[in-house]
């Protein structure tokens, strides 16, 4: 999905534009089931968070209602690369062969020398999606079966018509197999290396994949429109979209991004900040360059749930967004007059 200017520029077409929580609530009004959570930060003023529609998690604060995030977990796949290559285990520049070993066997040698940061920057030319994901996927959990023997079978056959870089093309597999990669090196899972580098670290107490009981009775029901669905469950591809998380907790990996000379992931956050390709891509984090200053994003979606984060750091502009509904995406609720 492209970005669109009016989520991280002010609109000036009207005297007395809406509000975020106005869009949202107008937005919730056409939603058949579910809600809108919104947070947003302007400048040193405190986040306001809102919830539009209505929500099964009762009498629970907007900003504490649990989130499937979908693709907003690859910032955190990002920040785990940049931390790696910090704690000197990998370069950006290590090709899957060395990092998967002589051992593994691949069918051709452009895919054996794509490199960590072209999987980071969507430009290694894998496609969106492993060609052996869906024959054997349920289609209201499609990640749930795919593990780390699927994942290394379809490395073994892929084949790409030159070497890399590509024109940047999003991929689910490309982040999520560097995720995995990442995970392999350091004999601990996704989810661990998460809690450890980033969560912890940055306090945010609910942005994790397994939950606890308490957790649980704070995850708002997934829909697709009128429908109840299933929450998701990934495996090998965890590292593209597997994390649960909050209003508040986004907004602390918000101001990090916005302000990372403030965060104790100073020096990961600069690294995947650095524009890369044309531009438009960190690491594992989408770029829009806004009157000469970049602002940075990502949004995410799931069975049942839409998601987006936004950072402004010129403004100190924070938003968040997100909606267990997959019939709305974030973006369109900025549209609404």
């Amino acid at each position: 999905m492209k970005p669109l200017l009016y989520l991280l520029v002010a609109s000036s077409l009207t005297a007395e534009p809406l509000t975020l929580v106005d869009q949202a609530r107008i937005s919730a009004e056409k939603l058949p089931k579910g809600c809108i959570v919104t947070a947003e930060k302007n400048g040193d003023q405190a986040p306001i968070y809102s919830l539009a529609g209505q929500a099964d998690t009762k009498e629970i604060p907007p900003e504490k209602i649990i989130f499937e995030i979908g693709s907003i977990s690859k910032v955190f796949t990002g920040l785990l690369l940049a931390q790696a290559v910090q704690a000197g285990k990998v370069r950006l520049d290590s090709t899957l062969q060395e990092v998967m070993g002589e051992k593994h066997r691949f069918a051709s040698e452009h895919v054996a020398s794509i490199t960590l940061e072209q999987l980071a920057t969507h430009t290694s030319g894998l496609p969106r999606l492993p060609d052996n994901l869906l024959a054997a996927a349920n289609p209201a959990d499609p990640y749930a079966h795919y593990d780390r023997r699927l994942l290394d079978a379809f490395l073994s056959k892929a084949t790409l018509p030159h070497a890399a870089p590509f024109t940047s093309e999003y991929s689910n597999l490309g982040v999520g197999l560097l995720g995995d990669l990442l995970a392999r090196l350091q004999d601990k899972t996704w989810e661990q290396l998460v809690l450890e580098h980033i969560a912890l670290p940055l306090g945010m107490k609910d942005t994790r994949i397994t939950l606890d009981a308490e957790q649980k009775r704070r995850l708002v029901s997934p829909y697709a429109g009128a429908a109840k669905t299933k929450n998701w469950n990934f495996k090998a591809l965890a590292g593209c979209g597997a994390l649960y998380s909050t209003a508040t907790d986004l907004m602390i990996l918000a101001q990090a991004l916005s302000k990372p000379a403030e965060s104790p992931l100073k020096s990961l956050i600069e690294q995947i900040e650095k524009p890369r390709d044309l531009g438009n891509v960190g690491l594992c984090l989408q770029i829009l360059n806004v009157g000469g200053t970049n602002g940075y994003w990502h949004n995410g979606g799931t069975g049942g749930y839409r998601s987006w984060v936004s950072a402004r750091p010129d403004s100190n502009r924070l938003v968040v967004v997100l909606i267990n509904n997959d019939a709305l995406a974030p973006e369109k609720i900025f549209t609404v007059k």
